[in-house]
């Protein structure tokens, strides 16, 4: 995006996607048990592991693959509460729930990380504790992107162009210059 932005401005809103919405909220279950289960076997999940943590590591991030995995409507009412604060709120309050995830082992429901990203957003941490806090405008924003989304990430660019799982940057860097040429 920094090599583009020159000519093109770039929003960034991170909308809800419940990785496990059957989950219930006090379930926590084995990261790595669970995407053994769900993606076919300890082999492919290794092969998982060493690949999102060469990515990582290129960036600088100290990537751990331990801990649990729960049900994350929770961080999504916290991310809704921090959209409505500005882009730069979210994009903050994520990147306390990524590194709580991806680099501390914890839950996205963890309620102390919940209202760290709260606090990173400038959002009352009444949200991360009060479930009904921005409940019902989550569960309308999944409606509106049900049965067209499957998975995580998933990016739509433009409010047209759709591009699902993670990509290499020069996917993103052709479609920007196509969008640049119009």
């Amino acid at each position: 995006m920094r090599m583009h932005s020159d000519k093109l401005e770039f929003v960034v809103k991170w909308k809800p996607f419940e990785l496990n919405p059957s989950f219930p909220e006090s379930q926590l279950v084995d990261k790595r048990d669970y995407y053994v289960q769900r993606f076919g076997g300890a082999q492919r999940v290794e092969g998982m592991i060493a690949r999102l943590g060469g990515v990582f590591a290129s960036e600088g991030i100290d990537f751990k693959f331990e801990g649990p995995i729960s049900n994350s409507f929770n961080a999504h009412r916290v991310l809704l509460a921090a959209e409505q604060q500005g882009s730069q709120e979210q994009d903050a309050a994520m990147e306390v729930l990524f590194n709580a995830y991806f680099c501390d082992s914890k839950s996205p429901n963890d309620e102390d990380v919940l209202k760290q990203a709260c606090r990173a957003a400038n959002v009352p941490e009444e949200v991360a504790t009060n479930k009904m806090k921005f409940a019902e405008e989550v569960r309308m924003d999944q409606r509106r992107y049900k049965g067209r989304v499957q998975g995580v990430p998933y990016f739509i660019i433009d409010g047209k162009y759709k591009l699902e799982g993670a990509q290499p940057p020069d996917i993103f860097d052709e479609l920007f210059e196509e969008i640049e040429s119009k």
